[in-house]
């Protein structure tokens, strides 16, 4: 990659599959070998990277906020 500057994906990953759900050792194997394509890429062309998984429940930390809950401005 060229570039003059610092570049850097702050927050991904994939959505891995439950055990409940239906192939998912299948679903998760093809996730993992995407994963380390992406990671391999993000090496290559000297790309800073992190996963944010710190709120995770379960399935990849989404967390829908309180109806309530007034916006920041």
């Amino acid at each position: 990659m060229l570039t003059t500057h610092e570049t850097w994906n702050g927050e991904f990953g994939p959505v891995y599959a439950s055990e409940d759900e239906e192939g998912h050792v299948e679903t998760n194997q093809q996730r993992y070998r995407l994963l380390g394509q992406q990671l391999s890429v993000y090496k290559k062309d000297e790309v800073g990277w992190s996963i944010w998984l710190y709120k995770d429940i379960g399935f990849q930390g989404n967390m829908p906020l309180c109806h309530t809950t007034t916006p920041r401005t």
